[in-house]
């Protein structure tokens, strides 16, 4: 009698393991923390000619939160044609909110 318990215990286990796989999987990957040293490569090639540090110290700023950072970011990229990814854009973000914003 126990150990048909104790086999059935370890089916349920097994069970919530498969159950708990599955909904990892379809959440998808983690989303890996944006790559900085890229967003500051991406600026500085792209954006910078047109962005002196000044643009992001002025006393009336247009961005006042990683939300509308992120906008900005995609906005310009768009004007641009750069056709960053996701991926790209984060970074570019990233790096900009540790170089100058700190949200």
């Amino acid at each position: 009698m126990a150990a048909a318990i104790e086999a059935a215990g370890w089916r349920a286990a097994a069970s919530a393991l498969g159950v708990g796989a599955a909904l990892m999987l379809a959440a998808g990957p983690l989303q890996a923390e944006p790559d900085v040293a890229r967003g500051e490569a991406l600026y500085e090639n792209h954006c910078r000619s047109c962005h002196t540090c000044k643009v992001h110290a002025r006393r009336e700023l247009t961005v006042r939160d990683v939300s509308q950072l992120m906008r900005q970011v995609d906005r310009w990229q768009a004007e641009q044609k750069l056709g960053w990814n996701a991926e790209e854009q984060a970074a570019v973000v990233e790096y900009l909110n540790r170089a100058y914003y700190h949200f």
